[in-house]
């Protein structure tokens, strides 16, 4: 355990029980006053032990070795600092792929624009763990950055502290379906229970928590012919997740005896119903997509305004938001003036198609730019390619909408050689200028990257915030109607300018001793976070236990 640790080598110290700062660098051995030195391995041992004992052994292990399995390429593809680490802006970017990728989320502070935030800037560390964001700011400070078990760490601490939120809608589930957390469900409760805790899910931070009566009539409307059209996909995921958690563990329980589900049971499921939700509702985004994409005469990635505003007849979706929407979050191209259009793929990823279940993370739809990234820097292995490089590696790469083996334009391939030029001979893969060509490429998959963005956030949008008036959108279809507006989109679009988001200054070599220190208060800070939560749920299970032993799927109707 990092703080024991920390107590053998600070005599009298109590770092471990608030970590004050007065004890910050003032490890000592004895009552010499000389510091001792440790070895970094022993440190990063340490804090894999102490995230043992806050998660439990076999669950941190497995999911540090998946998160380290999912995320190893793109690590070792980014930027290092002069010790091999990641500077703090390109551990925002590793963070953000990782969870929109995997999970769909958004975590709010971390949204992904070209002057990055840092993981520091996320909320949930912020309210949920000051701690963890202290000992980000020390190493940021010092310059050491994040290594790849450090950042694995990091991934894992903040999954932890996002699924600790659904525990509190858990409980919340339990109290509107008048049952106690003590309490054995039978498959019927617990179906309940599930159907409960996934409502209060999408109703995000407009959710009723404590008024039963309100909270059970609505899902008996929902559960109507006339309700709620997506409640019978909200019943299927929630059985969905069940069947599987009693397959897994079906070797555990007892076939002769009716079963019964205890909190610590729910809880998994709610878990696991969490981690799966944004892969499960992306559903919805592909069929969002495939209707887009048949709205795209031309095959750009892009749909002229009027066209996005009309309405088709017996059509699943209906698109209401504004101009000034679509302005804010990049997704509308101005070049040709008086027709402007929505870019497909910056739409896809935006802010209205977000569900926001409270004020830390939203749930997007997935990133199919973001796999091919991944891809890109699986076969790279680092952060610079040359343009014959990539371009053979391209033309080998399919995606939903694209067919691979593929040949490129003149004019592609004109512009990748140029993108070299104007980096000293190589391409930066995660520069502007190649996230343009990756858009044109890929035109459905890839965004545009936009060079002013704002407000990227779902909280910013929330409500009808997004929404444009009807005689906006009818006034705009009427104009695009009486000048016959028409234009063609096409790589000569394409802006010089280069963004390149990870080119930081390394700084210093920092002091080793002190770069130990900084690395080891990370490690507590870590355990504080994670122990709180964690502990308080135990207890109250513990407590529990020995009193009885004693549109979209996100759009709610309104």
């Amino acid at each position: 355990m990092v703080c024991t640790f920390l107590r053998f080598l600070l005599v009298g110290g109590s770092l471990c029980q608030a970590a004050p700062h007065h004890h910050k660098g003032f490890l000592r051995n004895g009552g010499t006053g000389t510091v001792r030195m440790v070895d970094s391995s022993d440190l990063e041992l340490s804090l894999r032990q102490s995230l043992e004992g806050a998660m439990g052994s076999g669950t941190w292990s497995k999911r540090a070795a998946e998160i380290e399995r999912r995320m190893a390429k793109t690590f070792q593809a980014l930027p290092k600092n002069d010790h091999g680490r990641l500077a703090p802006g390109t551990v925002r970017y590793i963070v953000h792929n990782y969870f929109q990728k995997e999970h769909g989320w958004l975590i709010e502070g971390l949204e992904k624009q070209v002057n990055s935030s840092e993981v520091h800037s996320a909320h949930i560390i912020q309210n949920k763990a000051p701690a963890i964001m202290e000992a980000i700011l020390e190493e940021k400070q010092d310059n050491r950055g994040l290594s790849l078990s450090d950042s694995v760490a990091l991934m894992a601490a903040l999954e932890h502290l996002i699924f600790d939120e659904s525990l509190i809608l858990l409980e919340r589930a339990y109290a509107l379906n008048e049952l106690n957390t003590a309490d054995m469900l039978n498959e019927t409760a617990l179906h309940e229970v599930l159907r409960s805790y996934l409502l209060l899910f999408e109703e995000g931070q407009s959710a009723n928590l404590y008024d039963g009566n309100l909270h059970r009539s609505i899902k008996a409307q929902y559960a109507t012919e006339a309700g709620w059209h997506d409640w019978h996909d909200i019943v299927a995921y929630a059985q969905g997740v069940q069947h599987d958690y009693d397959f897994k563990s079906k070797m555990k329980t007892n076939p002769f005896v009716t079963r019964q589900y205890s909190l610590e049971e729910a809880s998994q499921m709610v878990i696991n119903l969490a981690e799966g939700y944004g892969k499960w509702q992306n559903a919805d985004c592909r069929d969002m997509k495939a209707h887009l994409m048949r709205l795209d005469s031309r095959g750009s990635g892009r749909i002229p305004l009027d066209v996005f505003y009309k309405s088709e007849a017996g059509s699943a979706f209906e698109f209401t938001e504004s101009q000034k929407y679509l302005r804010d979050v990049g997704a509308l191209d101005e070049s040709l003036k008086g027709n402007p259009s929505v870019l497909i793929a910056n739409y896809l990823v935006g802010p209205s198609n977000c569900i926001a279940p409270n004020a830390y993370y939203s749930v997007c739809c997935l990133s199919e730019c973001e796999h091919l990234m991944n891809e890109i820097e699986t076969h790279t292995q680092g952060p610079t390619a040359t343009s014959e490089h990539l371009l053979s590696l391209l033309a080998e790469m399919s995606s939903t909408t694209v067919d691979a083996p593929r040949t490129f334009s003149a004019d592609m391939i004109k512009r990748l050689s140029q993108i070299a030029d104007q980096n000293e001979g190589t391409i930066p893969i995660h520069g502007r200028l190649f996230g343009q060509w990756l858009h044109y490429a890929f035109p459905y998959e890839c965004p545009l990257p936009i060079t002013a963005q704002n407000a990227l956030t779902p909280s910013a949008w929330v409500g009808e915030a997004a929404i444009g008036t009807v005689e906006e959108r009818e006034q705009h279809i009427q104009t695009a109607e009486e000048l016959e507006l028409a234009g063609e989109h096409s790589i000569s679009e394409w802006t010089e300018e280069e963004i390149l988001p990870f080119a930081e200054n390394t700084g210093r070599k920092s002091s080793g001793f002190f770069g130990f220190v900084r690395f080891t208060m990370m490690a507590c800070a870590i355990i504080f976070g994670l122990k709180a939560g964690y502990e308080s749920l135990q207890q109250t299970m513990a407590a529990h236990q020995g009193k009885e032993s004693n549109g979209k799927k996100g759009a709610l109707p309104i």
